[in-house]
């Protein structure tokens, strides 16, 4: 279990890596309006016996610079865990090990079009994940399809994306994004994970349907991420999350449940599925 788990996030930071691109939220949540703050928390379930556990959560938020800039900021942090417990010859052995890391924290700038419904992101992330917080960084990235650029460490992302929103008056929603991202390697690394060339460019997309009114919402959806700089099937260098959200709004607070499952080849095979809560106010 052990051997397995660290060769499926080998294979999620050297060859599937993927971009953030833009939210400083996930973007199966979205915004709620030009000033907020959100809590989000996210628990992947590990397939196995258990060994692997920990949980992901996220501190963002949104803030009105001029009638068409947002300030954005993300601030993701993971913990993880490892347990294993066996018996040779009569004797127990048992060894634990666990990790926490706060993540890259990004910092990106929100613009309004004059066209309406049409926005673009740009940013950064600076990197403060802890290297070799391998167990933290897993569930960081097992947990959202944006926060593989949260916890790779030694990396200096560039990121944006254009994004369209249509609300229709009978509730109808529309969430559409593109996007790509340029990773900058600050370091190179023997003893830990690292993207292999000096730099990587990746794309992202997102398609979300829901239903909105004044008290209530839904949304169904699907995001991938790609690696465009390195070879290999393409199946391989994809990371692929369906996602569904529920939720409701009391008074200036936005409360919703949200559950994920992979679809990619790779990351299904460790995780069963993500569950979770995300909390945002206004201000």
């Amino acid at each position: 279990m052990h051997t397995k788990l660290i060769l499926t996030f080998s294979t999620f930071v050297v060859v599937m890596n993927a971009s953030h691109t833009g939210y400083a939220q996930s973007v199966f949540m979205g915004p709620l309006t030009d000033n907020e703050i959100s809590i989000e928390y996210l628990k992947p379930k590990v397939k196995g016996s258990g060994e692997v556990s920990g949980y992901f959560a996220r501190l963002s938020g949104r803030v009105r610079l001029t009638g068409r800039l947002l300030l954005l900021l993300d601030i993701p942090y993971a913990h993880g865990a490892f347990s294993f417990s066996a018996q040779f010859f009569g004797q127990q052995f048992d060894f634990s090990e666990s990790h926490s890391s706060v993540g890259n924290i990004r910092l990106g700038l929100e613009i309004h079009s004059f066209t309406e419904g049409l926005t673009f992101h740009a940013g950064s992330r600076l990197p403060t994940v802890s290297q070799g917080a391998t167990w933290a960084q897993f569930i960081g990235i097992s947990s959202d399809v944006d926060e593989l650029g949260g916890f790779i460490a030694n990396i200096l992302p560039f990121d944006g994306a254009a994004n369209y929103v249509f609300r229709s008056d009978q509730g109808l929603s529309i969430d559409a994004r593109v996007g790509s991202s340029f990773w900058i390697k600050t370091k190179s690394v023997t003893d830990g994970p690292a993207i292999t060339d000096d730099t990587e460019t990746l794309a992202g997309s997102s398609l979300l349907l829901g239903y909105e009114r004044s008290e209530f919402f839904a949304r169904f959806g699907y995001a991938m991420r790609m690696v465009l700089t390195e070879g290999g099937d393409l199946d391989e260098r994809m990371y692929q999350q369906l996602g569904g959200v529920l939720g409701g709004r009391v008074g200036f607070v936005r409360l919703s449940g949200v559950y994920r499952w992979h679809i990619d080849k790779t990351a299904k095979n460790a995780i069963e599925y993500i569950y979770g809560f995300q909390a945002t106010a206004e201000f």
